[in-house]
């Protein structure tokens, strides 16, 4: 069956990096685990290269190519990973996806990354500009929380460890 995955975290959990070692057959050991051997991987390219760096960015927009993407890469692929943002949940994307390929299993990945990684990495990220990390990552760890709590019923959930060095280790399916 082919698969859409959405790929959660905190911001600076390591989806980009996640996404891009899955499509590359860098996390072999994950790609077992998860049933995706032998298999055509596909990255939502849109779903990378337009991120939003602040409230009402107007790049997000963009993020609507997305939902014709997709389906032009599953005639090709198994497996569609992508990027997941806060602004494709308030959008309707997932749902929108959802209801365009009713024949495709609906995957949601969260990349849980330990509290004191996100606080080494934050920092280094070019858009980050607060004083408040452990504040910023209790606020975006509890945002994910609730909207994958939101979307469980319809999405085939699967936790995996943020860190690359043990291979993606899942945690739960």
């Amino acid at each position: 069956m082919k698969e859409l995955v959405w790929v959660f975290g905190n911001s600076a959990a390591g989806k980009e990096t996640f996404i891009r070692n899955i499509a590359n057959g860098k996390a072999t050991g994950a790609t077992e685990k998860l049933g995706w051997t032998n298999i055509n991987v596909a990255i939502s390219e849109a779903s990378i290269k337009f991120i939003g760096q602040f409230n009402n960015d107007p790049i997000t927009k963009h993020r609507d190519k997305i939902l014709t993407e997709v389906p032009e890469l599953l005639k090709h692929s198994d497996v569609v990973l992508i990027k997941y943002q806060t602004v494709d949940s308030e959008s309707g994307r997932l749902e929108e996806l959802n209801k365009q390929l009713p024949d495709v299993l609906h995957r949601i990945i969260l990349i849980v990354t330990p509290e004191q990684e996100l606080v080494k990495r934050l920092p280094q990220k070019s858009w980050w500009n607060d004083d408040d990390v452990n504040g910023f990552i209790s606020e975006d760890t509890q945002c994910t929380a609730d909207e994958i709590s939101r979307l469980q019923s319809r999405f085939f959930i699967t936790k995996i460890s943020g860190n690359p060095s043990d291979n993606y280790s899942l945690i739960e399916i």
